[in-house]
């Protein structure tokens, strides 16, 4: 995660030494009120930068991907309306296609004072982290130096438009199988395991040390289950957020259980 570019692509007008900064002040303050307050809890301060931290990335890749999704579109439009130059590319792209157009309203105001359109192009993917923008750019780029404007957009378009489709059926064949490890782990285990000491405490069967296993157990299915997903996501990034998710849900709702 490189939070300097996250921070700026979201529009947080902080640099990366301020925001840290704040965040440990934020951090000492949310510790401190829960050993006031929740004193039983207080370890979950621990985790708040790293929700934070990881939050962001979430964001940022959120609007990296809205950012790729438009793209097709943008090129099929492109390829039926009249352009000749890589300025006209990036005016085209400032309305109708949603964080792209956002995007690109920011590069026209750095065309306006100056900057090259070819290179404006090609940065926005290094500046979004994205390779899949940048490659879509350079091709954008190199067809206007080809001469073959149309036929390269056209050919462009109908790629990208394949490409979406299969990501599309693959996200959607992942969702199911995603949601229901997340809601399993995070809130039907530590429901059944909260209902179970609830009941084991009014028949007066309670075993302290089975009991204090429950919070360990419950934090190492997170771990599994997050790792496990962010794998067959094919995305590693995703697994911080994941077991952060599932740990913090699932001990919570434990504690709402035996409560």
């Amino acid at each position: 995660m490189n939070l300097e570019r996250t921070l700026y692509n979201l529009g947080i007008p902080l640099s990366s030494k301020e925001f840290l900064v704040a965040l440990v002040i934020l951090t000492a303050t949310i510790t401190t009120l829960l050993i006031i307050f929740f004193p039983d809890f207080a370890y979950l301060g621990i985790f708040f930068p790293l929700a934070v931290l990881l939050l962001l990335d979430y964001y940022h890749g959120l609007k990296v991907r809205r950012v790729e999704e438009e793209l097709p579109r943008f090129i099929h439009y492109l390829s039926s309306h009249p352009h000749r130059t890589l300025r006209d590319v990036i005016r085209l792209g400032t309305k109708g296609f949603g964080e792209l157009s956002r995007e690109m309203q920011g590069l026209e105001k750095m065309m306006e004072r100056g900057a090259r359109p070819s290179r404006l192009l090609i940065s926005l993917g290094k500046r979004l982290g994205s390779p899949y923008v940048e490659r879509v750019m350079e091709s954008i780029v190199m067809a206007f130096r080809s001469g073959n404007t149309d036929e390269l957009l056209r050919n462009l378009s109908e790629e990208l438009y394949f490409v979406h489709e299969l990501e599309g059926e693959r996200r959607s064949a992942l969702a199911l199988q995603k949601y229901s490890i997340l809601v399993s782990a995070s809130f039907l285990v530590p429901f059944v395991l909260g209902l179970v000491t609830q009941l084991s405490r009014s028949l007066g069967g309670t075993n302290t040390t089975v009991l204090n296993l429950i919070p360990p157990y419950l934090l190492m299915l997170a771990f599994i289950s997050g790792s496990f997903l962010a794998w067959t996501e094919g995305k590693p990034k995703n697994a911080p957020i994941y077991i952060l998710f599932g740990g913090v849900v699932s001990l919570l709702v434990y504690w709402v259980m035996t409560w």
